[in-house]
């Protein structure tokens, strides 16, 4: 199975995560970032995906052969995913374009997305945030379309506690509004119940006043990823 992980490296958290996943022998990974850490090095040159070079429209590169987007998406789908790149790059600081070149700037960020993820026959992406980027969101969406799925590393405010989610949007991922009522810990009455959900969810035990007591415990991190792989 072959599993695409993007996280900001410069993190020496995910920097020793992403480290550890490349050495996994049970499932292949491709780490995706913005800027390549030298341990990449030590790893064939299909191992990374520059973010940098994938989101620079600007430029001409390998992922930007000519493919039929239909043969992929539906007309739905594709108008779905427009509509998502629109919203996110109002609010991403995106020098504004006309509507032409905005939609042709959508379809060659499609059009290297598609490539890569079929090329690389990509099953699972993983991101180490929620997704809010329009590569990122779009992306997010694009596997689950093409049969595949995707899930994010979420960090609280306090204490820094690291969990997983598989749902960004507001009515299944934000359990504390009032307007959440499908997220599963909205069913909870107990107060062990809950206790016990965000036990089940939290990878941060072995975390102190948000600081990752021993590199060695990073692996703990890597075994509960693996674990969320393995029941999608």
């Amino acid at each position: 199975m072959n599993i695409l992980f993007t996280a900001l490296i410069s993190d020496p958290l995910w920097e020793r995560v992403a480290n550890l996943l490349l050495k996994e022998k049970n499932f292949n990974f491709i780490i995706a970032s913005h800027n390549k850490p030298e341990f990449i090095n030590n790893f064939s040159d299909n191992k990374f995906l520059d973010l940098c070079l994938l989101n620079d429209l600007s430029k001409e590169i390998k992922l930007d052969k000519i493919i039929n987007i239909q043969d992929y998406l539906s007309p739905e789908k594709y108008l779905f995913l427009k509509g998502i790149y629109s919203n996110a790059i109002s609010r991403s600081g995106a020098n504004r374009v006309d509507p032409i070149s905005q939609d042709i700037k959508f379809n060659k960020l499609i059009i290297r997305l598609l490539n890569f993820l079929i090329e690389n026959e990509i099953s699972i992406i993983g991101y180490d945030l929620v997704p809010h980027l329009p590569w990122e969101i779009i992306s997010w969406e694009l596997i689950r379309a093409l049969g595949g799925n995707s899930f994010c590393f979420k960090r609280t405010g306090i204490g820094d506690a690291i969990y997983i989610e598989r749902e960004i949007y507001g009515d299944k991922n934000c359990p504390f509004f009032e307007l959440s009522k499908k997220h599963p810990i909205y069913f909870l009455k107990e107060e062990e119940e809950f206790f016990h959900y965000l036990k089940q969810k939290d990878i941060s035990t072995f975390q102190k006043d948000g600081i990752v007591r021993k590199a060695e415990n990073d692996q703990k991190i890597i075994d509960v990823f693996l674990l969320k792989i393995k029941n999608i």
